[in-house]
């Protein structure tokens, strides 16, 4: 992780001094100081900080191969045990697995993700760099007060907005929509329903179909009356 090494470069580049630096990034020089010899490190929130500086300069960190300082900038650390739920889930592997591709501990990673701790700012980076294969960083994950170890509110997620998108008095007209609807939440299971947009698609146009055929029943009921 190049934090120390990118903020050497910056100061380089503007041919400031390192007091200037530190005004400029919102710390003291002695702080500064501290970081370029390697006896600290920025916590979570210091780093974003000093990101956040630097990008009203209109100037990037290039923290490893894929993660810049722009992929931080609007990080909290309240996304990171979603997003670590996130990269598990579409890389279908275990959370030991991903404990290891991001040089953790298993008791660390619980910690992560239940909130109970916020990795290091060298952790945050491999975090990210494992969740840009598979999402863009400007589309911030969505947190939860309540996270838990279980997968129930992703697996869940899609079914769960698309059954919310439907009018009331439309499933109260569609009574059969809704044991159609459980059925198929049955029959599919959550990492499918997550991964696959056609899963939802196909839901959405059994309701459609449905709320249809009940139109044309209830037309048909009509004229005979």
């Amino acid at each position: 992780m190049n934090f120390t090494s990118e903020l050497l470069r910056i100061q380089h580049e503007l041919r400031i001094s390192q007091k200037k630096l530190a005004i400029l990034i919102g710390i003291r020089s002695t702080e500064l100081n501290k970081y370029i010899k390697g006896q600290s490190a920025p916590g979570f929130a210091k780093a974003i900080s000093i990101m956040n500086a630097l990008d009203k300069q209109g100037l990037v960190m290039r923290l490893n191969d894929s993660v810049t300082s722009k992929d931080m900038v609007n990080l909290d650390a309240g996304s990171i045990p979603t997003m670590l739920r996130q990269i598990r889930l579409q890389a279908d592997i275990s959370r030991a697995e991903l404990a290891n591709r991001l040089g953790i501990s298993d008791s660390a990673y619980s910690n992560f993700k239940l909130g109970k701790s916020v990795p290091t700012l060298e952790t945050i980076v491999k975090i990210l760099a494992e969740y840009k294969k598979y999402f863009k960083t400007n589309e911030k994950p969505m947190t939860t007060n309540n996270d838990t170890n279980t997968e129930t509110t992703d697996e869940n997620t899609k079914l769960h907005l698309l059954k919310k998108g439907f009018n009331h008095h439309m499933a109260k007209r569609v009574g059969p929509m809704a044991k159609i609807l459980d059925a198929e939440e049955k029959a599919i299971s959550g990492k499918e329903l997550l991964k696959s947009e056609e899963n939802t698609i196909r839901l959405w146009k059994i309701s459609q179909d449905m709320f249809a055929a009940q139109k044309v029943k209830n037309g048909t009921e009509k004229n005979t009356d």
